[in-house]
């Protein structure tokens, strides 16, 4: 989380800092609540409805925003990190979010 809220960003994926797993971090609310802190580990879309258009950055491209068409909500399964399944049903910013670093972590 420090090298997320030291960019500053929302969400990072291990791949971003050379770390070859499929797992992420992210906090939408900028590190103001802790309880947003999430670890998704093997996160996987199960579902994605609607469309959003919007300025999408990433910390592997610091300063650089394009406009980028995401879903509207994303329901994401993935396990935290005592292995646990669990899945988060977002919209707006957090669906944009973990849908953003799944692409990190698929490739």
């Amino acid at each position: 989380f420090e090298t997320m809220y030291a960019a500053p960003g929302v969400g990072l994926a291990a791949v971003q800092v050379g770390v070859p797993k499929r797992l992420f971090v992210m906090d939408c609310s900028g590190g103001k609540d802790p309880a947003q802190r999430i670890v998704m580990i093997n996160p996987e879309v199960i579902a994605q409805e609607g469309k959003q258009d919007g300025d999408e950055g990433c910390l592997s491209f610091p300063g650089i925003f394009f406009g980028v068409e995401r879903n509207l909500r994303a329901v994401v399964r993935a396990h935290d990190i005592n292995g646990k399944e669990f899945e988060i049903d977002g919209t707006e910013l957090t669906a944009r979010c973990m849908l953003h670093e799944t692409d990190h972590c698929d490739g």
